[in-house]
């Protein structure tokens, strides 16, 4: 590896670090509720989610995490640090995902600066948000996938499409029955969420879909028909 890589690889590495400290430091206290008998609701700990999300590496996890991070919202979704914070971790995984070397760069510069583009463009939860932020994930996992010399980018993205929807709704339904984050707001000594919102991380999710895309990718792209293993990758 060349003193390029290392480098760039060294820099994100650096920044979710120092974005793991400012979430600590700056972001968690203005979500967190105060005053007697105080409870959170629907992404009250939206700096936890941001958290989490700076220590997401692995390539098709990072890219699923990007996406979910692009999409965090706070109770009132109104907060200048929720765009800043938000852009950034997405920007990272981003980053993280595609990898560094010279052949990758304008790829990365490209979808690196798309969760940017997506949290200040619309700063409100909007369809058109979401649709750009599942067309970035689609678009990642793509990158991954073709940078290591895999598969056709029709194929990947015909996969991702259809895969993403399947798997994370029922996950997230699954995660909001489970509390899943109401045991780190009991170690964190937060405010519980009232009984009629859901205490979710959703980031966390993108760890069982990376690694189940990775894995049907894998097997799709290894079973392709004879005819389509000549179309050109």
């Amino acid at each position: 590896m060349g003193s390029f890589p290392r480098l760039a690889l060294a820099l994100p590495a650096a920044a979710s670090a120092a974005a793991w400290a400012l979430g600590v430091t700056v972001f968690q206290p203005l979500s967190e509720p105060s005053g007697p008998g105080a409870l959170g609701e629907n992404n009250t700990y939206w700096a936890r989610e941001l958290r989490w999300a700076a220590l997401l590496a692995a390539a098709i996890v990072a890219a699923v995490a990007a996406g979910l991070v692009t999409m965090t919202e706070s109770p009132t979704d109104v907060e200048p640090r929720l765009q800043l914070g938000s852009a950034l971790a997405g920007s990272l995984l981003a980053l993280i995902a595609v990898g560094f070397s010279w052949r990758a760069l304008p790829i990365a510069v490209l979808l690196g600066a798309a969760p940017w583009a997506l949290r200040y463009t619309s700063p409100e939860p909007a369809m058109g948000r979401v649709i750009g932020v599942f067309a970035l994930t689609v678009l990642l996992v793509v990158a991954v996938v073709g940078l290591a010399g895999r598969g056709s980018p029709v194929a990947v993205a015909a996969i991702t499409a259809f895969a993403l929807p399947v798997m994370l709704l029922p996950l997230v339904v699954l995660a909001s029955v489970l509390q899943m984050g109401a045991t780190f707001t009991v170690l964190a000594a937060n405010p519980p969420v009232n009984d009629a919102d859901s205490d979710l991380v959703l980031v966390l999710l993108a760890v069982p879909i990376g690694l189940a895309l990775d894995r049907l990718l894998r097997a799709c792209l290894q079973h392709r028909p004879a005819w389509s293993r000549n179309v050109p990758s």
